[in-house]
């Protein structure tokens, strides 16, 4: 790698660290992740099942993906080893980044190669937290770049694929690559590609779930309840990280129309990649993983930097400039103190009331701060994947107060109710005589049931 990869490497990777270095737990599938993990440890067993923690579909089936994630989550925090988790994800991002660059000069990128670790670090940054995605983004890049190799190369792809699967469902995207690399390829035999093909399908099932995980992927992708999660929403390009780092590179494959550069089976992944990109925008990431290094080459062959250059002393500068201005985003990153979870305060509320309580949440993903409390079960958490469509409805008829909606949460037993501070929710049940406001924050509001 050359002088512009190593200063791009050295600014997102400091950019990651002293993200991970300020981390304030905020993301709903942290707590349910952890109590995974925990149970993992304590019973040597995956649940199959969303078990007794909510309290509308306990017996409903689960595949818990993210296992390995989860019970390494659980293991480092038994052991005091938090701060060492969260910088171990953020080399996993510095990691792609590294990738980024490396795939790019493989694939005959040249000069502009480091390019790609630039805009590459720009569409990873967003969606860069304490989350198994996250620890997926290298095992991908990787995988890309070992299987786009010639000859016998590609086969060290395999294991990657078969790690790939047990840390996150997005493992799904080897083999739809591999089955783009059908598609004629100069440089590989058709038996080659075709035993490749069918190696990187039985790696994708060396998981405890087997055929379960891509059909489940298959299902959910398919939900209409994935309307309901931010994650899957439609990609906006009013964000400039998705536009610089994902948006723009893809368009810039459009030039591969004069450059030739790219196979047919590249153009295949290329053209799918920005299709999940467009639809949801918790693809961005992978997408641009994919994309950048291909954009790297067509503009490559459009300038004609497909030379690299000896070292010179603008680059010994360059990469000074990079490290000087990476140790100063780590102090900025640190000094900055997190803002306190809002949610906290409402569920030390909930947890301070006696007896045993049946809590619905307007934020589903405020649920998961009480995984693993027995005196707190939940309508709806952030295991969101395993819940049955009707459990789904209900909780938005309820969070829109809905006509029906105290009915509705009262046949489920519900006892408590965190609705956000001056919502539609917020302001029905503060109307009601069966419900009265047992804590008021300034984000959320905790109203407990009243004595009959």
């Amino acid at each position: 790698m050359k002088a512009l990869a190593w200063s791009a490497t050295a600014v997102w990777s400091m950019l990651f660290i002293g993200r991970a270095l300020a981390f304030e737990p905020r993301d709903g599938d942290l707590w349910w992740q952890r109590a995974l993990g925990a149970e993992v440890l304590r019973t040597h067993a995956i649940p199959r099942v969303l078990g007794p923690s909510t309290y509308t579909a306990p017996q409903a089936p689960w595949i818990p993906h993210e296992w390995l994630f989860g019970t390494a989550l659980a293991w480092c925090a038994s052991h005091g080893l938090d701060l060492e988790f969260r910088l171990a994800l953020a080399a996993c991002a510095a990691a792609a980044v590294v990738l980024f660059a490396l795939r790019a000069a493989a694939l005959g990128a040249g000069r502009i190669a480091g390019w790609a670790a630039v805009f590459g670090g720009v569409a990873l940054l967003e969606s860069f937290g304490v989350r198994a995605q996250v620890a997926a983004w290298p095992l991908l890049a990787l995988f890309l770049l070992l299987a786009e190799r010639p000859g016998r190369a590609r086969l060290w792809a395999i294991p990657v694929v078969a790690i790939w699967a047990n840390v996150h469902a997005s493992v799904v995207l080897a083999p739809v690559i591999a089955g783009c690399m059908l598609l004629p390829d100069r440089g590989v035999a058709p038996r080659g590609r075709l035993i490749f093909f069918g190696a990187v399908l039985l790696a994708m099932l060396c998981t405890p779930f087997g055929v379960a995980l891509p059909l489940f992927v298959l299902r959910w992708s398919l939900d209409p309840d994935t309307a309901y999660l931010v994650e899957w929403a439609r990609t906006s390009v009013r964000d400039w990280p998705v536009l610089a780092g994902a948006m723009v590179p893809a368009l810039i494959l459009l030039a591969d129309a004069r450059a030739c550069r790219l196979t047919w089976a590249q153009r295949a992944i290329a053209l799918l990649s920005f299709v999940a990109l467009v639809l949801h925008a918790r693809n961005v990431a992978p997408a641009a993983i994919i994309i950048v290094p291909y954009a790297a080459v067509v503009v490559a062959a459009l300038v004609g930097a497909g030379c690299s250059r000896p070292w010179s002393r603008s680059d010994s500068g360059l990469l000074a400039l990079a490290a000087a201005g990476a140790v100063l985003i780590v102090a900025l990153e640190i000094r900055l103190p997190p803002a306190r979870y809002a949610a906290r305060d409402a569920v030390a509320a909930v947890r301070a009331m006696p007896g045993a309580q049946r809590v619905y949440c307007e934020n589903f993903s405020w649920c998961s701060l009480f995984a693993g409390d027995p005196r707190a079960r939940v309508f709806l958490d952030g295991r969101t994947d395993a819940y049955p469509h009707a459990v789904f409805a209900a909780w938005a008829r309820a969070r829109a107060a809905a006509p029906g909606w105290e009915p509705l949460l009262a046949e489920r037993g519900t006892t408590v109710i965190l609705a956000g501070t001056g919502g539609v929710l917020a302001r029905a049940a503060s109307r009601t005589r069966r419900w009265r406001a047992a804590f008021a924050g300034p984000a959320i509001t905790v109203f407990a049931l009243t004595a009959e």
